[in-house]
């Protein structure tokens, strides 16, 4: 296990965090995850944007940049 992968483990469970700490509002509501993303605050929506791309991301250089 080299170093980079506990950087990328660190920064996913940091967004992580900010993205879960307000989802218990969305399952007390029974609200889906649009109406979640549309009412919740500017930190949760950063949040949940930065994972989508950080994971997207992370597909991409895994699949295309390393040899599997």
């Amino acid at each position: 296990m080299d170093n980079l992968g506990h950087l990328g483990g660190l920064i996913t469970g940091i967004i992580m965090g900010f993205v879960i700490a307000e989802n218990d509002e969305r399952r007390d509501r029974n609200q889906s995850c649009l109406e979640f993303f549309q009412r919740t605050n500017f930190k949760n929506k950063c949040g949940l944007i930065v994972l989508t791309v950080y994971i997207v991301l992370f597909l991409l250089i895994f699949y295309l940049v390393v040899d599997v």
